[in-house]
């Protein structure tokens, strides 16, 4: 077990506490508007739920997946939503999404395992599918108690996507953290269409 879904385990409550309840009305929006009425949508890393509920209710089918079990029970607890027990490494579905929601999810995947897990979000997607993924702001890796992050700048993610030509970018855009507390740190914003 990764040192990151170690301190998801072990902090479960304070996790919850913190985002279940933020609201991401921006980039739900933004992703959303690419999507056709009644899209399917795999939440990749979905923690809570949060996100599923929010497009469950919009009308989308989703399908939900995280490694940890604990959400399982938080998801089915707050939202009646099923959370399917998956890393990114089990994904193995072949053009079976219209889109793919990864809110600060991928962030924790190595930049070197990074093209591996594109691969396999790249072959779960419908043609001319979106993906919508975000990440700390900034180069290289860094470590917050137990917690890898591997961070991308605009430059630096765009130089991955053209390097591997899976994904061409629509949009990429730099964010506040929502969280009062973290108001000094950014998030960068990823939408991207299946070549």
């Amino acid at each position: 077990m990764s040192s990151s879904l170690k301190f998801y385990k072990e902090n479960i409550a304070d996790f919850t506490k913190d985002t279940i309840g933020l609201e991401l009305f921006d980039n739900w929006s933004i992703f959303l508007k690419l999507l056709q009425n009644q899209a399917k949508i795999l939440d990749a890393g979905c923690g809570t739920g949060r996100d599923s509920n929010h497009f469950l209710k919009k009308g989308f089918e989703v399908v939900s997946i995280d490694p940890i079990e604990d959400f399982q029970k938080i998801a089915k607890t707050q939202f009646n939503i099923n959370i399917l027990k998956m890393s990114f490494e089990d994904i193995n579905w072949i053009a079976k999404f219209d889109a793919i929601w990864a809110n600060a999810s991928l962030l924790h995947v190595s930049h070197e395992d990074h093209i591996q897990v594109f691969q396999r979000l790249f072959n779960a997607l419908k043609p001319n599918g979106i993906l919508y993924c975000s990440y700390k702001y900034g180069e290289g890796q860094t470590l917050k108690g137990q917690r890898s992050f591997y961070n991308f700048t605009e430059n630096s993610f765009t130089e991955f996507i053209h390097q591997h030509k899976l994904f061409e970018i629509i949009q990429i855009y730099k964010q506040e953290d929502r969280r009062p507390e973290r108001s000094h740190e950014f998030w960068l914003n990823c939408l991207l269409k299946k070549s």
